[in-house]
């Protein structure tokens, strides 16, 4: 997908901002955000023991990607309003065509009516057909530039009836009750997977990383006893640079989740960091395979909802940075 394909595509989501100044402000407002996370996580709850800097990251990243989904949201939107729109605005058309109207003004009656984007679809091709544009070269052009496949196909059958001389109100009428059944097996699907949604939503993208974030704090708080108790051998402070000559595989893993070189702590802090990193990484994981078991059980389609993955990212770290410090006030000290 090319640039110019880029805006054909956004300029289709009714967005009033151009495009390039889209994508400046949602950058802008990543920055920003990331910015106050960093120093909100930094200097204003230090004691939770997480990293600024990799909060920050992921706050930009999740921002960011609303250039993609607020483009992409919006459009799914409108091409849902459409179809559910679409057999309506049909039998109106064909109940026009059996009054006597004709073609132009069956479309004029319609682009009248409140069929929300249709309407104003319907508008643009009565502008075309007025034009001098054919109407199959119309319909064919709608249908392309409405990016519903049900549109489209609709358009398609409705370009080959008329070729094939069917009287073209009694084809809008049939094509209107197909749509209108595609419609209810549509919501009859969603209703019928809403619980198994619910389920996924609060159980992997809620409950989950409260869980690990109430629990990890206590386990911090025990490891921390055990060492000011003179139980623990882990107690030596070494940077990041010193642990690697004795733990390699665990000084690398801190190291790319955005730790300092040079800090200095006692071998235990940075396998208690090293332990909030992993369980982070499973909760990211984790929130990425609930978007593909939701669009798979919603939609049938695996990736359906795959691009609100940065933002589920964001979402189970604040739950999870939440989850700690709600334990850190049960247990004290932490703010």
């Amino acid at each position: 997908m090319n640039y110019k394909d880029l805006k054909n595509f956004y300029a289709g989501t009714g967005i009033k901002l151009s495009f390039e100044v889209f994508i400046v402000v949602v950058v802008v407002l990543a920055i920003l955000l990331s910015g106050v996370s960093y120093f909100l996580v930094q200097y204003f709850i230090p004691n939770l023991q997480i990293n600024g800097l990799l909060i920050g990251f992921i706050s930009f990243i999740a921002i960011g990607s609303f250039t993609i989904i607020i483009p992409v949201s919006m459009r799914n939107s409108r091409i849902e309003s459409i179809e559910a729109n679409l057999p309506d605005a049909l039998k109106h058309m064909s109940l026009v065509l059996k009054a006597g109207g004709t073609t132009e003004t069956s479309l004029e009656e319609v682009s009248n009516a409140d069929y929300g984007p249709l309407s104003g679809e319907l508008k643009n091709g009565l502008k075309a057909l007025r034009e001098g544009k054919s109407f199959d070269d119309m319909m064919l052009d709608l249908g392309g530039t409405s990016g519903s496949s049900l549109f489209k196909r609709v358009v398609s059958v409705i370009v080959d009836a008329r070729k094939a001389g069917a009287g073209l109100a009694d084809v809008l009428s049939a094509i209107a009750e197909d749509a209108r059944d595609v419609q209810r097996i549509k919501r009859e699907r969603a209703s019928r997977s809403m619980m198994h949604v619910m389920f996924l939503v609060i159980s992997g993208l809620l409950l989950a990383p409260f869980i690990f974030g109430f629990v990890v704090t206590i386990i911090t708080f025990m490891s921390s006893g055990m060492a000011a108790a003179g139980t623990s051998s882990s107690t030596a402070s070494v940077t990041l640079q010193e642990l690697a000559s004795s733990d390699s595989t665990l000084a690398l893993f801190l190291a790319l989740g955005f730790n300092s070189l040079s800090a200095r702590n006692p071998i235990y802090v940075w396998r208690n960091l090293a332990m909030q990193q992993l369980l982070l990484t499973f909760l990211v994981l984790e929130s990425i395979i609930t978007l593909v078991a939701i669009g798979l059980i919603r939609e049938g389609v695996m990736f359906k909802y795959i691009i609100y993955a940065p933002l589920t990212m964001l979402l189970v770290t604040l739950i999870f940075t939440a989850g700690k410090l709600a334990s850190s006030m049960i247990i004290g000290g932490a703010l």
